[in-house]
């Protein structure tokens, strides 16, 4: 007979199968999946807890060979001291695809990833959406440092170097560090193809597929994460999904109240870099905010620092003198200029008066020669861009002038070369039915100093500055009154130059193109180009030797 410790004994034994409260879990965290341990499914797992590492839970990836797997200890060790884990093998690159669970009904219409590509030479890591190399992210930091930051100074290229050492512990670091390499392939692949289209549109659903949301337990939200929302609007932007672009630059905004940037009390208690680095994320917020309310005719909520941005010690002088003429010429887009933009009410003729003044300021193109080229092209197509809104304000008022400005060829000298500051002395041109050619002999004169990426690493954004600017320009050379030969030559000739520039670029939205390629058609029909002479150049020379009606021809 079985005594009554046996009993018990085995009564316990058997409690596992007959108590309902005890059951296995059907998720496992990462650092418990990762070293093929079992996971009790627990907010922090006992496997977890007993060896004092962060707890992560993620969409669980497929099963992979274990030919490659890390040593044993690895693992524990890079989730304790934020290291990553040494890089997959190379016969062990097919890792899985994208859970069910991610947001591919925002990219329906592009095709899977592909490898990853860079304009740099040389052979680097690729992206695929499961696991991955550390050493991809650290390949697009001097992209990032060239292409992103200079124009977009948060966060430090020291802080995605921090954000690489903790990826495989700290969630949102992960999730930045997806959108940090899509916006790095984005906006420094000026020429990019569909590989890189769909690169960085794996990588954006990477990005969201990591995102948790905001929630009472981690408040306030990290300056990193209102990044990501503002990478995230620039990727989708370059994409041309501008909704859903919109919708994250309004994340962006509406988490700058948790921040306390506008508390001048609790500013004080940072230190100045972290002072400076807060202020640097809310203009940031405020130059894209001013933007999209032109572009899509938005309201605007952000209103400006008091003071323009100090001078942090821990980025570059260059970057920092670029940034403010950004931020100072995307604060000549107020509160007024949006309503009059919006129809909003009526403007006043001396209002125009005063930021045309202001827009044409001479100064500016001294101190702008002085700044690196890709920042001289961001701040010249934007003021150009802002003149061209300015002249449409006045047209649908019906406050332009009738004078003609001046021969359009007289335009001030480039701003490429800081050791040639020359350039215009006083403002000459008027807010003229004509003004628009005007900009566009300055645009040929200040552009073709730049090359391709100097521009085109802004983005979509610059892309639309550069059709707006050329249709307005054609619009008025369709009904362009005579002018001399010499005059429509140099005319004809600055179209063609930025007919040139804007559909160089592969990524130039397809309306756009096809709007122009509507009227530069338009153009080459109008009957008066039969008065001049000048068909065809003579062999083995150029445009320099056409006339008008050839040079009408290649529009």
């Amino acid at each position: 007979m079985l005594s009554p410790a046996i009993i018990q004994m085995d009564t316990l034994y058997e409690a596992p199968t007959s108590n309902p409260t005890i059951r296995r879990s059907s998720r496992a965290c990462d650092a418990c999946r990762r070293r093929k341990v079992r996971c009790n499914g627990a907010t922090r797992c006992q496997q977890c807890s007993h060896l004092d590492i962060k707890c992560v839970y993620t969409a669980a990836p497929s099963k992979r060979s274990r030919k490659a797997a890390a040593p044993r200890g690895t693992i524990i060790q890079a989730c304790r001291t934020d290291v990553p884990l040494p890089p997959p093998s190379a016969n062990n690159q097919n890792h899985n695809h994208l859970s069910a669970a991610s947001p591919a009904s925002l990219f329906s219409d592009i095709s899977s990833p592909t490898s990853g590509i860079s304009p740099r030479s040389g052979p680097r890591h690729s992206f695929s959406a499961g696991p991955i190399d550390p050493n991809f992210f650290y390949d697009l930091l001097p992209e990032y440092i060239d292409a992103v930051y200079p124009v977009n100074p948060v966060v430090t290229p020291e802080e995605c170097r921090s954000c690489i050492s903790r990826m495989y512990s700290d969630e949102e670091a992960l999730c930045f560090l997806y959108i940090y390499a899509a916006v790095t392939i984005s906006l420094s692949h000026v020429d990019r193809g569909a590989d890189a289209v769909d690169q960085i549109m794996s990588l954006v659903r990477s990005c969201l597929d990591h995102r948790r949301p905001l929630t009472p337990q981690n408040m306030p939200p990290s300056i990193l994460r209102v990044m990501t929302s503002v990478f995230l609007e620039i990727c989708l932007m370059n994409l041309y999904k501008s909704d859903i672009a919109l919708f994250y630059l309004n994340e962006a905004i509406m988490q700058l109240p948790m921040l306390h940037i506008t508390d001048a009390e609790f500013m004080e208690t940072l230190s100045h870099t972290e002072r400076c680095r807060r202020e640097r994320l809310y203009w940031e917020c405020l130059i894209h905010e001013r933007f999209a309310a032109i572009v899509h005719e938005r309201a605007i909520i952000l209103d400006p620092l008091p003071e323009l941005p100090a001078f942090d010690p821990s980025i570059d002088f260059s970057i920092h003198q670029g940034w403010i003429y950004t931020v100072q010429t995307f604060c000549m887009i107020d509160r007024d200029f949006v309503g009059f933009w919006l129809k909003h009410r009526e403007p006043d003729p001396e209002w125009l008066r005063l930021r045309h003044r202001e827009l044409e300021d001479s100064q500016w193109h001294m101190e702008v020669s002085m700044l690196a080229a890709m920042q001289q092209a961001d701040i010249i197509v934007t003021r150009q861009w802002l003149r061209t809104v300015l002249w449409q304000i006045a047209i649908r008022s019906m406050l332009l002038t009738s004078s003609t400005p001046g021969s359009p060829h007289l335009a001030p000298a480039p701003l490429h070369s800081p050791a040639d500051p020359s350039g215009p002395t006083k403002s000459t041109s008027s807010l003229s039915l004509t003004f628009p050619l005007t900009l566009s002999h300055e645009l040929k004169s200040y552009l073709s100093h730049f090359t391709p990426l100097e521009i085109g690493v802004h983005g979509s954004g610059i892309l639309h500055k550069l059709f707006e600017i050329a249709n307005a320009i054609v619009d008025v050379v369709t009904q362009l009154p005579d002018a001399s030969e010499e005059d429509t030559r140099e005319r004809v000739r600055d179209l063609l130059f930025l007919k040139k520039l804007i559909f160089g670029f592969p990524r130039t939205d397809r309306l756009h193109r096809r709007i122009l390629e509507e009227k530069f058609e338009m153009v080459r029909g109008l009957g008066r180009w039969d008065d001049f002479e000048g068909g065809t150049p003579v062999e083995g020379q150029g445009e320099e030797a056409m006339g008008v009606r050839g040079l009408v021809g290649l529009l």
